[in-house]
């Protein structure tokens, strides 16, 4: 049983619990910062498994990150650092909407008191998150190389030109509070009290082959590394802690490993450190933002990325409200003749009653809890009209995330590889092409390949691949992969909610409007009628207003800082762009 005590503490009521000895009141104090003492003068009952990823059948871990792609960047402690804070955001408001992804990229760009691409450390990180703070990924992924510091590579929005902005108009996340712990004793209070904590190891030859079971070998150590530690558990009277690193899934145990537990292997219970989120900006902070680059000189000689080469900014203009001048067409309608559906059950339109459906529903919002997976933009960390690989790898991970009910691990496909591997790229697609691929091929995760805003070729690093410290890039032969198990077309309203409300998330084809790109809230209604070509979105829902006014719930692919936090409600029944008219899903498994 998960509850929650004062001070934001988790309590855990078992029956099957170990004992381990308090210290009395201690504090942790890390670069002038004075942590709470988490309990006083008392024992305290650990339960003998403890696993965040599985809280009652509830994932509370955000999802896993690549530091070696799209090349290597020596940034774990960046991953790790962001992880923590992203962790521990989920708990305190019991995997509630927002879930956020927050921005390792700024702290590669940005935190002098680390070395970018060459290293740095999780506390660094804490201390910039408290007195700067960073937006989410939707602002900039990773890029894999370290960029200037500055507006535009803090958060962008790349037009098709080739010219990028910085967003000044973005909700910055920030740490209330941080600290470091050392040994077992302290690293399971922390875990067990406030969640997730960041760790220092000394990585051996032999971690870096881990393949699975409980990691306990010592060595030769090659560098230092940092990982999170989500938990712990017991094997055959074995003790291990539940370790998620940042090599992807194809690493380990899906990306995790279980390392022997009280015996400091690799120097594990060292050095540790966490990061508590300041939860009152979450999701209503917004921030107009300008770089520390002014005001702070490098200790190491800034990298450019190859990214930051291609990117133009312009300084004089910001895309706060995403006024656009132009627009090409990103997404197309399916064509139901040229690729055949595939569907093997009934159509929920076939046996729902769509008038005993609820007046409002939301995957947000599902008994207190989100299962839509985290925004994207297509426009970051380049251009692509990448509309229709987005929406539809949004729509296949969330209705995963749904049919898992919210356990672990959470899959987010990868819309990189779909623009490697199908249609036209960068020159717009349609769900169609996904969908089918999807069912004779699968997709990876993005951990395989991450967003770059470009096309590259298929095979064999263009579908899941992974780098070495030396520069040298190889493809993966063995990765998980989405499937869909059948496909096809829906449209008009009762057929759209069923389809919803039975199996989650469509993807929709809309056309585009300057009136649509400059919404930022509120139910959208068409009134311009000037169409510039077509889009391709995610529905997830509907609701209707306290004045009966009935909508869609869209998530759009422009990032966090358009519309209503990278969503729209789009007016239901006409005036709304065509949504209703060419919708199309898949049934996803892995």
């Amino acid at each position: 049983m998960l509850a929650w005590g004062k001070a934001n503490c988790v309590v855990l009521f078992c029956a099957n619990c170990i004992t381990i000895g308090g210290d009395g009141e201690h504090e942790h104090t890390v670069l002038g910062v004075s942590t709470w003492p988490k309990r006083k003068d008392e024992d305290i009952l650990f339960p003998r498994y403890f696993d965040l990823r599985n809280i009652d059948g509830f994932n509370y871990v955000s999802p896993l990150r690549n530091q070696d792609i799209p090349t290597y960047c020596d940034s774990s402690w960046a991953i790790a650092a962001t992880a923590v804070v992203a962790d521990r955001m989920r708990l305190r408001t019991y995997g509630a909407w927002p879930t956020k992804q927050l921005a390792a990229q700024v702290l590669i760009n940005c935190d002098y008191d680390s070395y970018g691409c060459s290293g740095g450390t999780p506390t660094s990180a804490y201390y910039y998150m408290k007195y700067t703070g960073i937006p989410d990924e939707s602002c900039l992924p990773l890029t894999g190389t370290q960029e200037r510091c500055e507006d535009v590579n803090i958060c962008r929005s790349c037009e098709e030109s080739g010219s990028c902005y910085p967003v000044r108009d973005y909700t910055t996340y920030k740490v209330a509070d941080y600290g470091r712990l050392a040994g077992e004793k302290a690293m399971m209070a922390e875990i067990y009290q406030s969640g997730t904590i960041s760790c220092r190891i000394n990585v051996n030859r032999a971690f870096t082959n881990y393949q699975k079971g409980i990691f306990s070998q010592d060595g030769l150590s090659l560098y230092t590394h940092y990982i999170t530690i989500v938990g712990w558990g017991e094997e055959d009277g074995v003790k291990y802690w539940i370790v998620r690193n940042t090599w992807g899934s194809y690493w380990g145990e899906q990306g995790y490993a279980r390392v022997l537990r009280g015996s400091g292997v690799m120097g594990i219970e060292s050095d540790c450190s966490w990061g508590e989120p300041l939860l009152s900006g979450l999701n209503s902070v917004n921030n107009t933002a300008t770089s520390p680059a002014s005001s702070r000189t490098s200790s190491t000689g800034s990298r450019t990325s190859s990214t930051a080469s291609r990117v133009t900014s312009t300084g004089s203009r910001t895309a706060g409200k995403r006024a656009r001048e132009s627009f090409s067409s990103c997404g197309y309608p399916t064509d139901w003749t040229v690729i055949k559906p595939v569907i093997r059950s009934p159509l929920p339109a076939s046996y729902v009653n769509v008038s005993a459906l609820p007046a409002s529903f939301d995957i947000r919002f599902l008994r207190g809890r989100n299962y839509a997976t985290p925004e994207k933009n297509e426009r970051s960390p380049l251009f692509c009209n990448a509309c229709w690989a987005q929406a539809t790898t949004s729509a296949l991970s969330d209705r995963l995330n749904l049919r898992r009910k919210g356990a672990w691990p959470m899959f987010l496909a990868s819309s990189q590889a779909l623009l490697n591997c199908v249609g036209n790229g960068c020159g717009g697609g349609d769900p169609g092409d996904v969908y089918r691929h999807a069912y004779l091929n699968g997709i990876p995760d993005t951990t395989c390949q991450t967003y770059e805003g470009e096309q590259k070729a298929c095979q064999p690093l263009g579908t899941c691949m992974d780098c070495g410290r030396d520069g040298d890039c190889w493809g993966v032969s063995e990765y998980r992969r989405l499937f869909v198990s059948e496909y096809g077309e829906v449209s008009g309203v009762d057929a759209m909610k069923a389809e919803i409300h039975e199996r989650g998330p469509i993807t929709c084809f809309m056309v585009m409007t300057k009136e649509f790109m400059e919404y930022e809230g509120g139910v959208f209604v068409e009134h311009d009628h000037h169409y510039k070509g077509g889009h391709i979105v995610e529905v997830t829902g509907w609701g209707v207003t306290e004045a009966g006014q009935p909508y869609w719930i869209v998530r759009n692919n422009w990032g966090e800082n358009w519309g209503e936090n990278g969503w729209v409600r789009v007016n239901m029944g006409g005036s709304n762009l065509m949504i209703e008219t060419s919708c199309s899903w898949g049934v996803p498994f892995v």
